[in-house]
């Protein structure tokens, strides 16, 4: 017996479908004497704690000084990198709330203040 099939012999290209989660967008602004006031929206939806939502905050300011040629504020901000962090929030305060997060730096701001 035979069939008449019109079937192509190459197999068909199968694409997975991606599972990325849906954005979170979450306003993160700098609140220290050195850098106060820069700010940008990032999506912390891939991030699953507060220390690598300021990491990646913290990473778009680097870039952001190193694209403007700011040689010596990028030097300063790699001294001072691990002194950032955000008070009073847990990863599940950070991704529920509408306001603005700040992730400030104020050990050893006198001294930066003073000279």
């Amino acid at each position: 017996m035979t069939t008449n099939c019109n079937c192509s012999l190459t197999p068909e290209l199968f694409i997975e479908p991606t599972l990325d989660p849906v954005p979170l967008l979450k306003h993160f602004q700098i609140s220290c004497a050195v850098f106060w006031g820069f700010n940008r929206n990032i999506d912390i939806s891939r991030y699953n704690s507060i220390k690598d939502c300021v990491d990646k905050f913290l990473d778009v300011h680097k870039e952001f000084l190193f694209e403007q040629n700011y040689v010596d504020l990028l030097i300063f901000f790699e001294k001072h990198r691990s002194d950032y962090h955000i008070h009073n929030m847990n990863i599940e305060d950070l991704k529920n709330t509408d306001s603005t997060i700040y992730v400030c730096r104020h050990s050893g701001t006198n001294e930066i203040i003073n000279k």
